[in-house]
């Protein structure tokens, strides 16, 4: 979904763009909820509260983190796109790495 923003311009469709956006936000909203539950099922009863505060520490490290990266890079690039690649390739690489790190 980030490479469609990424690929968004001034001159695309105004109705294109809400569309997007929305779809993201909709995807957004819905991930923690997803992630808290996944991380409730594969981890012992007694150990739910601090992996649960582990994520939540890993989570608002990338609140803080990616938003200066994306400014950074945007500034370094003068647009946003190759700041909006970057978080993408970011997001990538997670999607490869996480499932290897999953254990039971």
């Amino acid at each position: 979904m980030i490479y469609v923003i990424a690929l968004l311009g001034p001159e695309s469709e105004v109705a294109l763009v809400v569309a997007t956006l929305v779809l993201l936000g909709l995807l957004i909203c819905s991930w923690n909820g997803v992630l808290l539950a996944e991380i409730s099922d594969v981890v012992p009863k007694e150990q739910i509260a601090e992996a649960h505060s582990l994520a939540a520490i890993g989570m608002f490290s990338g609140f803080v983190i990616g938003p200066i990266i994306f400014a950074e890079v945007s500034v370094t690039a003068g647009d946003f796109r190759p700041a909006l690649f970057v978080m993408a390739f970011s997001t990538a690489v997670s999607a490869v790495v996480a499932p290897r790190c999953r254990t039971r």
